[in-house]
């Protein structure tokens, strides 16, 4: 069977509250996206005690690299990671992680690797933001894929 690639979308997420999510504040799968001046608070994991992340992103088989801007945002009290990464891209820059498992975490994904950009003027700690912020790579899984509508 032959996969056929799907096709990236862009999109931006600006100046939104996202609180009380499940598992992911904001999944980003085989997609370009910015995420600018956002609030993403108290992401918990499932029923079944897995995931929690702020901001997930993931490559999916077969699909290029995720591309991800952060900028300007805060990502609060996230149960495992505040910013995951399975095989995307991501800069990110003025952004504070706070109170969070793992601060950033990376692991590479159905054979893509993960990276990295740190553009300056993040801070991580907990219970201030004012450290500097650690990648860790810890052999965590990604969340699953929503199905299709």
């Amino acid at each position: 069977m032959q996969v056929t690639p799907r096709v990236p979308s862009g999109r931006t997420i600006q100046s939104c509250v996202l609180e009380g999510n499940v598992e992911a504040g904001i999944g980003i799968y085989s997609s370009d996206v910015t995420v600018q001046s956002t609030l993403i608070r108290g992401t918990t994991a499932n029923a079944q005690d897995q995931f929690g992340d702020g901001i997930v992103v993931i490559t999916e088989a077969g699909s290029d690299p995720s591309q991800v801007t952060l900028t300007g945002n805060r990502i609060e009290a996230s149960e495992r990671a505040g910013l995951s990464n399975f095989g995307g891209a991501v800069a990110f820059a003025s952004n504070a992680l706070v109170c969070s498992a793992f601060d950033i975490e990376g692991e590479e994904h159905m054979g893509a690797a993960f990276s990295f950009d740190n553009q300056g003027g993040n801070v991580c700690g907990c219970p201030e933001a004012n450290a500097k912020c650690k990648v860790v790579s810890v052999g965590l899984a990604p969340p699953k894929p929503l199905p299709p509508p």
